[in-house]
Order: C-alpha cells, then structure tokens, then sequence
C-alpha cells in the first residue's frame, strides 16, 4: 500500500527502505496543496501516513478531518496512522495482549545474525517477560539463540504503553558447522522466573511449541 508522508526530509529517510521505492507519497510541499490526498481519501485506497514533527499542518489537518485515519501507532518520534481501514494484521498475538507486529530479517542467512521483533501491547502488562530467538537446523539443533528483555533491557514489558511500537534488536553469533537446512528462526516469550512460554493466541506463521516461526533459510 502507499506509504504517505508530508516532510520531505522524513520521505528521503524512508525511501530506501521500502521494497518498492514509488510506494512513497509526498503530499503537500507548498500551501493549500494537499494532492494527492483528497483522491486518495476519496478513493478508499488504504494508505499509511508517517506523522512526524514539522508536517505540514493543512496536510495533517485535512487527515484528522476526514476520519479516515482512526488507528494510529507511536514508532519513536513519529506516529503510523492508519488509513482508510489501512491496519494490517499482526504477526502473532500472544496471550496477555502482546503482538509480534513483525519482523525484519536478512533475505540470506549470515554469521553473526541481525534481526528486529516490533512489538505492541493492546492492553497494560503486569509481568516481565523474556523474549527468546532461537536458530535451529532441520533437525532441531540450536545453532544460535538470545535471551533478552526486550531492547535489551531498556524496554520491560510491564512498561509498555498500549498503542505504541517497541522496535527489538538482535546480534546472533551461528554455529553454522555441520547445520542441515532448512535453517528456521524461531520466535516467543516467556516468564523469567517460571519459564513457562507465553502462550500464542493467534498466528498464521507456522508455530513449534508456543514459538513462532519467522523465517526459514533453505
């Protein structure tokens, strides 16, 4: 879907980082100019906008207006809204109103191993728990694993705020001698002082004992 926005230095930021760079929309660029929103809102297309500090504000203006844009999500400094029915679907939910809104992988299997979990809390959370990746071979071997509280250690689920992302960092050093593929990237939480796994609510990724399963390296 497009992914709109109205500060131009935000959009040079965000371009090389989408898979199809003309997914990216700027509105606005000099007063009273608010193509191609109107069409767009009138349209019914779904569309993301990146609100951020210095937009434009009849652009934002002409948004709020409209009410097309009712989901909006916290990423740091700037906020997702949501248009025109535009909110996708979450990776995984996990019992206690955690979701895995998604995860960003490395399109080859590499030595050490970078990932990102963004995380989202639909409800307040009471508990602190661990969050764990796991490498495995095809036949079950761990060939990489961290444990951590999320951001490691900066961001505790219990001080999560509902609506907001919490972007999740991993390095993960492979043991890749004698690994069988598929290679498969598995993902959870769990509690610290029980270590009973979260337990999943609802996911269309394959799943392996209350873990699921981001990515597969063949």
């Amino acid at each position: 879907m497009p992914v709109v926005a109205s500060n131009q230095t935000v959009g040079r930021e965000l371009r090389p980082l989408l898979d199809a760079p003309d997914r990216l929309i700027l509105a606005g660029g000099r007063p009273a100019r608010l193509a191609p929103l109107p069409e767009l809102l009138a349209g019914g297309q779904p569309f993301v906008y990146v609100r951020s500090p210095g937009d434009a504000e009849d652009v934002v203006a002409a948004l709020d207006a409209s009410g097309a844009c009712t989901r909006r999500e916290d990423v740091g400094d700037v906020q997702i809204w949501h248009c025109n029915e535009a909110a996708a679907q979450p990776a995984a939910s996990f019992d206690g109103g955690i979701d895995l809104v998604a995860a960003r992988l490395p399109d080859q299997l590499s030595d050490p191993f970078y990932l990102t979990l963004f995380w989202h809390a639909n409800a307040p959370i009471d508990a602190d728990y661990t969050v764990f990746v796991h490498v495995v071979d095809s036949r079950g071997r761990m060939i990489g694993q961290w444990d951590q509280t999320p951001a490691a250690g900066a961001a505790p689920t219990s001080g999560w705020t509902p609506g907001r992302i919490v972007v999740d960092d991993y390095r993960i050093d492979l043991d890749r001698a004698g690994a069988q593929n598929p290679v498969r990237v598995l993902v959870g939480l769990y509690d610290p002082v029980t270590g009973e796994r979260l337990p999943l609510a609802a996911t269309t990724l394959p799943v392996t004992d209350n873990a699921v399963e981001v990515r597969s390296y063949p």
